[in-house]
């Protein structure tokens, strides 16, 4: 006989944050960073309180959604996937999923969004740079 560990609280709502990515993601390309957490919880159907139990601040809410949107580029997982094909192949399919994401017309809306951060002297640019193709140039990342 085993004993299930219950889990405390209320079971976790993937869709609660889903919808605030997604509002986030729209709100901070048609408007840009100066978006505000009422606005975008309000376009998610939340309570700012639920919008804070997901995200820290802003900041976190901004790099989640650059994350997200990130993976639509590469995700860890496919990038390690792809080590483990002829490199012909790896190089194919990256490079497909690479053209469909740098013809996406939201691409240029995104170099905005990071630029327009740079004059809010943040480090989230930092993040983003390390998050992203900094972490590429470091192994494990190796294609052989």
């Amino acid at each position: 006989m085993t004993l299930e560990k219950k889990q405390r609280g209320r079971p976790k709502d993937n869709a609660k944050k889903t919808a605030i990515l997604d509002s986030a993601r729209n709100l901070f390309l048609a408007k840009g960073p100066d978006v505000s957490l009422d606005e975008i919880a309000a376009s998610s159907g939340v309570a700012k309180a639920t919008l804070y139990a997901k995200f820290t601040d802003k900041k976190a809410l901004i790099e989640a959604v650059i994350r997200r949107e990130s993976d639509l580029t590469v995700t860890e997982e496919q990038f390690t996937n792809f080590s483990q094909i002829p490199i012909s192949d790896a190089l194919y399919a990256f490079g497909l999923q690479y053209l469909t994401f740098i013809n996406n017309r939201d691409l240029l809306n995104w170099d905005r969004l990071i630029s327009s951060l740079e004059s809010q002297n943040s480090d989230l640019q930092k993040r983003i740079f390390d998050l992203g193709p900094r972490s590429w140039s470091e192994p494990p990342h190796t294609i052989n």
